[in-house]
């Protein structure tokens, strides 16, 4: 991903985290959120099915709460969030 350093910041960080999730989104203020966090592996969400419900669906809804709390904007600044499933 060094090729992208100029033009991208990542940013590490925990989806089951609320706070840290909405600080996030209010520095960056995006016109566009892919949440791309949780268990890709299945068979590790087989081994740890309760972890795996926190980060795929509880994180998940923390987060996209996070994006909620950042207010409306007019119709033609709509924030776009896509998800892409693991």
């Amino acid at each position: 991903l060094t090729h992208l350093a100029d033009r991208v910041e990542l940013i590490d960080a925990d989806i089951q985290d609320a706070d840290r999730m909405e600080a996030v989104l209010r520095r960056v203020t995006p016109d566009w959120v892919f949440h791309l966090a949780g268990y890709a592996n299945t068979g590790k969400s087989f081994q740890e099915p309760d972890a795996c419900w926190e980060a795929n669906v509880t994180g998940t809804r923390r987060f996209y709460d996070a994006v909620a709390r950042l207010g409306p904007l007019p119709a033609a600044e709509r924030r776009r969030a896509l998800q892409a499933a693991p």
